[in-house]
């Protein structure tokens, strides 16, 4: 596997607008910016939302931030969805969502780069 060169965090609504997410494989980390997250174990100083993998990301991220914004969505991505039917977006707005990815070598390493997440 090859070392991980993960982006800077980058604000998503304008990634996704924008086209600026490649189509490739790879894993992806979604946070708020400026907001703690308080977990069972300690809080999140980072505010992670979500991490996951997707052999296309452009795609996926897309869905999250459609399932984020739309209080209609019902498909898409699991994790948008329970963001917005939950009532994430109150706390954590859509407009701080920033996401982060690094890109996976044909063959795959989403999965491996899923569990290095460190952005």
């Amino acid at each position: 596997m090859r070392s991980t060169r993960w982006t800077t965090w980058k604000p998503l609504g304008t990634c996704v607008g924008e086209k600026r997410i490649p189509s490739d494989p790879g894993a992806y980390s979604i946070r708020c910016r400026g907001r703690l997250v308080r977990r069972a174990i300690g809080s999140d100083r980072e505010g992670v939302l979500d991490v996951g993998k997707s052999v296309r990301l452009r795609t996926r991220l897309a869905a999250f931030f459609r399932c984020a914004i739309a209080p209609k969505a019902r498909h898409g991505h699991m994790a948008g969805w329970r963001y917005r039917e939950v009532g994430l977006h109150r706390r954590y707005p859509p407009e701080r969502l920033e996401v982060c990815w690094d890109t996976a070598v044909a063959g795959g390493h989403a999965p491996q780069l899923e569990e290095q997440t460190r952005c």
